[in-house]
């Protein structure tokens, strides 16, 4: 019996909605089932006008998600967003936020660690970029979760005295109905806490590790059309 190995795919784009229709489309050519999705492994590079577009919140027209809920999902990435949060009782939280874990990273009932804060002032202080990054995952947390964060890491490497790289890792990743939201709010997060206006973004790289298109997602995805978005 031959096995099935994940197909690995490479995106370089400078056109952010492009990138993505071409990640789904490449999932749905190459990608192979497993529980209830098409799966590949993907690269994403993104470069140049890809950046600005991510910045000024440019998605491609098609995106199921507009102006209004990635905005919202932005919110979810800042210190007021948290506060407010933080006060819900348990049943109405979600299974995890993504800056809770960032910026209130579970040490004991009683401490917790904001990695935002210490990622902003080590990037001005350290020698070694190749250091400076934050974590979500909890094993304590996490290991027997049904739903444990699929973003799992953000790295920032500096490549010279006012450019960074940024490296974000899922592990699992839904590329049709949250690639293009995910990133846009992670970045807001970078630049607004992190970066500030210290630092710019020379690209952004991410790989997702399970890169999936849902079976219910699959009719719309394979509308998609790519189009010239250069003048967004």
């Amino acid at each position: 019996m031959s096995k099935k190995y994940p197909e690995f795919e490479l995106i370089e784009s400078n056109d952010f909605p492009d990138a993505w229709v071409r990640a789904v489309n490449a999932n749905l050519r190459d990608g192979f089932k497993s529980n209830g999705a098409q799966e590949s492994i993907l690269a994403i590079v993104l470069r140049d006008n890809a950046i600005t577009q991510i910045e000024n919140h440019k998605v491609h027209p098609q995106f199921p998600f507009g102006k209004m809920s990635i905005d919202a999902y932005c919110r979810e990435f800042t210190y007021d967003y948290l506060d407010d949060y933080i006060k819900l009782p348990e049943e109405k939280q979600f299974s995890y936020l993504y800056f809770e874990r960032f910026a209130r990273y579970k040490i004991s009932n009683a401490e917790h660690f904001d990695q935002i804060a210490a990622l902003h002032n080590n990037l001005r202080g350290s020698t070694n970029s190749r250091q400076l990054q934050m974590i979500t995952y909890h094993p304590q947390l996490d290991t027997f979760s049904e739903n444990p964060p699929c973003l799992q890491r953000v790295q920032i490497r500096q490549i010279s005295d006012i450019l960074v790289d940024i490296h974000l890792d899922f592990r699992s990743w839904d590329v049709y109905g949250a690639m293009p939201s995910n990133i846009i709010a992670i970045i807001e997060m970078i630049n607004k806490y992190i970066l500030k206006d210290d630092y710019y973004i020379n690209s952004i790289i991410v790989i997702g590790r399970s890169g999936h298109v849902y079976d219910n997602d699959t009719t719309a995805a394979k509308q998609l059309t790519r189009i010239n978005t250069s003048f967004f």
